[in-house]
């Protein structure tokens, strides 16, 4: 990042916004519930019949618990519970005191399964990618599509993050150590990030067509020049 206020082997302090994800409908959650008996464990475990690795994402994604539209998941004998707007860390204390009314000494696991983010645009490889860090920021995923290629804006990348109302789109400066001070500085599942071209690349792109129209007019040219001269 261009800041001259750095000094070699000095670190700085930046304060940023600290960043808790909430669960939101349509999230999808692996719980995973370990105690000495085993049968009541596997009323409790949804196991994956079709096949897949345990570790899959798509297999812990069929075998995990969806957040519905009113915000609840439901858990075999529990019954229903009310996880929208929760952290994770509240779920899986929520999930962890309705399992104890049932089974003692039972631990229970709980992951955000559905966090994923895509980046587009001019980084090296572009795609969808899954996170496992609940407190993942917008270099951590251009880090796993390859970082910025030497054709990228830097200080013009976008995030498009879905929202209750709809969507929101927002342009960042990467390059100002400001960054660290936006509230999209940590990303959120489904977050959209898009590297604009460089303006010089973007005249590249333009002068191949232009460049192409220009030969296929001088060869024409050249044609009827050597027919005339027949």
């Amino acid at each position: 990042m261009n800041n001259d206020s750095l000094t070699p082997g000095v670190p700085k302090f930046y304060e940023n916004q600290k960043f808790e994800y909430r669960i939101q409908t349509n999230d999808v959650l692996h719980i995973r519930v370990l105690s000495a008996d085993q049968e009541i464990n596997s009323t409790f475990n949804i196991n994956n019949n079709m096949g897949g690795n345990i570790g899959d994402p798509g297999s812990l994604y069929v075998t995990g618990y969806s957040v519905d539209h009113q915000g609840n998941i439901s858990l075999p004998i529990v019954g229903k519970l009310s996880v929208r707007n929760l952290t994770l860390f509240e779920v899986q204390n929520l999930v962890q005191q309705s399992i104890d009314v049932y089974l003692k000494n039972a631990t229970v696991i709980l992951k955000l399964i559905n966090f994923r983010v895509t980046v587009l645009g001019e980084v090296t490889r572009p795609g969808s990618f899954i996170v496992n860090n609940a407190q993942a920021n917008i270099f951590e995923a251009l880090g796993q599509a390859g970082d910025i290629g030497p054709f990228g804006n830097r200080e013009n990348v976008r995030i498009i993050r879905q929202s209750s109302d709809g969507a929101e789109v927002v342009s960042l400066n990467i390059t100002k150590s400001d960054i660290m001070n936006s509230k999209y500085y940590y990303l959120q599942p489904n977050d959209v990030i898009y590297v604009q071209p460089l303006r010089s690349r973007a005249q590249r792109a333009n002068l191949q067509p232009i460049t192409v129209t220009f030969a296929a007019i001088s060869t024409v040219v050249l044609l009827l020049n050597f027919i005339d001269n027949q």
